[in-house]
């Protein structure tokens, strides 16, 4: 297991306390805990010595100010205990403090170091740069906190020139560093385990720790945010019109859709509108000769559209902000007199001339402009922390944040208690997931790492050019296919890899194996994408077999039901019938006995007249009784012959019946013949 900063273990552990609980209590005393702990049990609370502990533990600076007004709040979390005295000042005395249960975070941190110490080292040892495995932990926990990479991504971008050194930030070591952190978080990403969950852990306790200077009361509430008026750079504006790279353009709309539903207004400048437009038309003019840098231009390498919609949206910048509820603020451009006052032409200049360290002249004055508005807006309103701060210019850059916020304070142009005028991006995702409870705006940390990640794997111009002029220099007809090759967003990414993002490592021995590996890894990518196409297509095939066989069963399973339904049917209309036919057969007994018996009353009429007639006619008496012995003897011996007839007809259905049977189990038993001298048995329908 490797060995783990404990300010990583504890950043984790209070965020997850806050999560679980939306308590500030709870964050505050996972991270005091173990600053407080350092002190004797007893002894008088000093805000200077717990300032200067909590910096040495997690590197993070609280003023001793922020720390007594938090002082009630650890009294109520038991970390410390008030004792009141006679002049009503109340003395905090250290309390016994319990260590955190950091096991399982520990084992899950030192997991994801010692994966990440796996993934850099092979990288680093190609450039032969060398580090421990220590050293390497530090510097994953480093970029996590801040997830800016400050010397990647604050390097000048410039095209290079042979025979012109290239300017650096920082050492070469830092720099590589950073591009190996940004591509591990991404494929953590990628692999979407709990590993990811684990570094994301991690950065939201740093922001958590980052903004409790802040926010001092321990409670979480959007309401803070509402009515707040949030003023967007031009960069972040390039994000939201989706004209920079996928991650920092998803980070952007969940920022300000986080601030819409928190009730603040989205706003922004009218010279910051102009500054969109002159960075589209600077990189769409400068992509002609292949020296445009930047998110859009690496975009646009690999989607030769988007310079058609960067065209769009540069003259109709406004139009397509307002789509997204941002506002551009006009009073921007044309000073209103009456706000002047609260900071004057003169104070603006002052700012412009500190912030020398923005090279670019029209720049500078735009972000002075930007500041020098904010505090106009502001008035002689003096916010001491976020809460009371009802406008705020939100940047990308974080040396803008942190120099111009000293420039005004160092220069008396600002009380030094104010409220800082501008802040990253970064910093208002913190206080934002701070004030939600941790919970609507809980995407955004882990968005804001993903999207400087991805910022930071782009490969830098210099990159680009230096490789360009070696291959024209040394390999001329490889040119137009290293240009190629650049169109694709993930031969960038492997140029990037090979590189680390520095240009100083390409040179006349190594430009052909960096090309190589750019084709390599292209030709491996599309087997790759073809094979899981062929596999899709596999899936998509079985499972049409998959859904025809079911189709199948379930035909003949419904054929089987209909078969039976029609069988219970049949059986039912033979039932019915025979019902009827019983019926029938028994209306038929009855008009059959009763027209005997008519006819039999006939008969005996017919006998009884004879005999009368006879008498009066004078014939003799044994005529008349000979006619009607006649007459009745015919009736009786014909009803005989008919009670015959049916006794014989229920005999023969009898044998036809057990003839029936005897067949059936001959068939049963396997004879061919189902009887000796009959070859088909017809079983008669009754008749009526």
């Amino acid at each position: 297991m490797a060995q783990v900063s404990r300010a990583a273990l504890l950043f984790a552990y209070a965020a997850e306390q806050f999560v679980e609980t939306s308590s500030l209590t709870s964050a505050y005393t996972a991270l005091f805990a173990p600053a407080i702990a350092k002190f004797q049990s007893g002894a008088v609370f000093n805000a200077d010595s717990v300032s200067k502990e909590m910096e040495n533990l997690y590197g993070i600076d609280i003023h001793p100010y922020a720390v007594n007004q938090m002082a009630k709040y650890l009294e109520e979390a038991g970390l410390i205990s008030a004792n009141e005295r006679s002049n009503r000042r109340v003395t905090y005395y250290y309390n016994e403090v319990e260590e955190a249960p950091l096991e399982d975070i520990e084992k899950k941190i030192s997991d994801i170091t010692c994966a990440f110490v796996d993934f850099a080292r092979p990288k680093l040892a190609r450039l032969k740069s060398h580090s421990t495995a220590h050293e390497l932990g530090d510097a994953l926990l480093k970029r996590l906190r801040k997830m800016e990479f400050v010397d990647l991504l604050m390097r000048p971008d410039l095209e290079y020139q042979p025979g012109r050194s290239l300017p650096s930030v920082g050492n070469s070591t830092e720099l590589h560093i950073d591009t190996v952190c940004a591509q591990f978080i991404l494929h953590v990403a990628n692999k979407k385990t709990e590993d990811m969950h684990a570094l994301v852990k991690v950065a939201e306790g740093a922001l958590l720790a980052e903004v409790i200077d802040e926010i001092k009361k321990p409670t979480t509430n959007e309401k803070y945010v509402e009515g707040m008026s949030v003023f967007l750079d031009g960069p972040i504006l390039l994000d939201i019109l989706g004209l920079s790279n996928e991650k920092q353009v998803d980070y952007a709309h969940r920022l300000i859709n986080n601030l819409k539903s928190a009730g603040a207004a989205v706003k922004t400048f009218t010279h910051c509108v102009e500054e969109v437009g002159s960075i589209i038309d600077a990189v769409i003019s400068a992509s002609y000769t292949n020296g445009a840098y930047g998110d859009l231009a690496t975009r646009m390498r690999a989607e030769p559209d988007l310079k058609m919609k960067a065209r769009l949206a540069q003259k109709s910048t406004s139009y397509l902000l307002e789509k997204f509820d941002v506002t551009v603020h006009k009073w921007a451009g044309n000073i209103d007199p009456t706000s002047i006052k609260y900071f004057t032409r003169e104070k603006e200049e002052k700012l412009f001339e500190n912030l020398s360290f923005i090279s670019n002249v029209v720049t500078r004055e735009r972000d002075a402009a930007s500041l020098a508005h904010i505090l106009r807006l502001r008035r002689d309103n003096e916010p001491r922390d976020f809460y009371g701060c009802k406008f705020l210019f939100i940047t990308r850059n974080p040396r803008l944040a942190a120099q111009g916020d000293n420039a005004l304070k160092r220069e008396k142009l600002v009380p030094p208690y104010v409220f800082p005028a501008c802040i990253t991006d970064r910093h208002l995702a913190g206080l934002l997931w701070v004030v939600t409870g941790g919970q609507s705006a809980r995407s955004l940390p882990q968005s804001k790492l993903l999207a400087n990640s991805s910022r930071a794997l782009a490969p830098r111009q210099d990159v680009i050019s230096r490789m360009h002029a070696f291959v024209a220099k040394n390999d001329p007809e490889s040119l137009e296919r290293y240009e190629a090759l650049l169109r694709d967003q993930r031969c960038q990414y492997v140029l990037t890899d090979q590189t680390l993002n520095d240009a100083e490592i390409i040179n006349d021995d190594n430009y052909a194996e960096i090309l190589e590996s750019i084709e390599e890894a292209l030709v491996h990518q599309l087997q790759e994408e073809t094979s899981a196409k062929i596999d899709r297509k596999n899936e998509e095939i079985q499972r049409e077999k998959d859904r025809a066989e079911r189709a199948r069963v379930l035909a003949e399973s419904s054929e089987s039901r209909a078969h039976k339904s029609d069988e219970s049917k049949m059986e039912f209309v033979r039932s019915q019938f025979e019902v009827a036919l019983s019926e029938v057969n028994s209306a038929y007994k009855c008009r059959r006995a009763l027209g005997i018996l008519v006819v039999y009353l006939i008969a005996l009429g017919f006998g009884l007249g004879a005999t009368a007639l006879g008498n009066v006619n004078g014939l003799p008496l044994w005529g008349s009784v000979l006619l009607w012995v006649l007459l009745v003897g015919g009736l009786t011996i014909s009803h005989f012959l008919s009670w015959i007839q049916q006794f014989v007809d229920k005999w023969l259905d009898n044998r036809r019946s057990k003839f029936d049977d005897i067949i059936q189990s001959r068939q049963l038993r396997g004879y061919k013949r189902p009887y000796p001298g009959f070859s088909s048995v017809s079983i008669q329908s009754p008749r009526v």
